[in-house]
């Protein structure tokens, strides 16, 4: 291993021994995603090759927990957690000397942004709805209303109100 791949791992290592310190209540955990679990108080995160990436992943993650977020409420209540968590993970990433660029924060919140925007469409005439209860929306253009998932992971899959 080369001097610049250590000193990129070391970022990982760096990132999780200062966050470890940081959130002693919090069980960091090696697995296959990054997420940020509130009702077991566990932080998962990904050993990746690109230490960089999974650096400022694991502290956006953190940045859910150090703002205390549980659950949203709504689907514009998700999208201000993404942007609160992207908010503490850059002040962590400083004391840290840990850049987070710009380009990463904007892709990850457009990802969710598109989730939105997918969600909120009509599925009989495409405007844009509202939601006015949990996974519930209505469209200002047609009045139907429909139903969606939580799954942030998954696709869009809206189901419709018989009239």
């Amino acid at each position: 291993m080369n001097t610049a791949q250590k000193t990129a791992q070391n970022l990982l290592e760096d990132a999780l021994n200062h966050l470890r310190s940081q959130l002693p209540d919090i069980t960091f955990v090696a697995d296959n995603t990054f997420r940020w679990d509130p009702a077991n108080q566990r932080l998962h995160y990904l050993e990746s090759n690109n230490f960089e990436q999974a650096a400022m992943m694991l502290l956006h993650e953190a940045g859910h927990a150090l703002a205390g977020h549980a659950y949203f409420k709504n689907d514009l209540d998700l999208l201000v957690k993404e942007v609160e968590a992207w908010s503490e993970a850059k002040q962590t990433a400083k004391q840290i000397d840990v850049e987070i660029d710009d380009t990463t924060v904007e892709n990850c919140l457009d990802s969710y942004r598109h989730w939105l925007d997918k969600r909120s469409s009509c599925p009989n005439c495409n405007a844009t709805g509202y939601q006015d209860e949990d996974n519930c929306y209505r469209c200002f253009n047609c009045t139907s209303r429909w139903w969606v998932g939580t799954d942030q992971t998954t696709r869009v899959c809206r189901i419709t109100a018989k009239a």
